[in-house]
């Protein structure tokens, strides 16, 4: 039992970065779905300990939302004021794939 709620713990939170395919999709929305899956698996492992999984596991979801939500907001708001960071950018300005000197 405990080998299965662990494989199943470690294949939750090595998918994670699988729940969200859409880069189009805000970072509110990428964050909670985030802070949902890793707080839902902790939660899990924690009720586990004291024989309530599905509760420790609901606990942690509703809560790792929550938060991942008013990480993933902060986010978009800040974007929204100061525009998207550069992406790619090594020291001299240019991209980091190709090119030379």
């Amino acid at each position: 039992m405990k080998t299965t709620f662990t494989f199943l713990a470690i294949l939750t939170i090595g998918l994670n970065s699988c729940a969200y395919n859409d880069p189009y999709a805000s970072n509110t929305y990428r964050d909670t779905t985030t802070g949902a899956l890793l707080g839902g698996a902790v939660g899990g492992i924690i009720g586990h300990q004291s024989g309530e999984t599905a509760a420790g596991a609901a606990i942690g979801a509703g809560v790792g939302g929550l938060m991942g939500n008013s990480v993933g907001a902060n986010k978009d708001r800040a974007a929204a004021t100061y525009g998207q960071p550069p992406r790619n950018q090594n020291y001299y300005g240019g991209s980091y794939g190709g090119g030379g000197y």
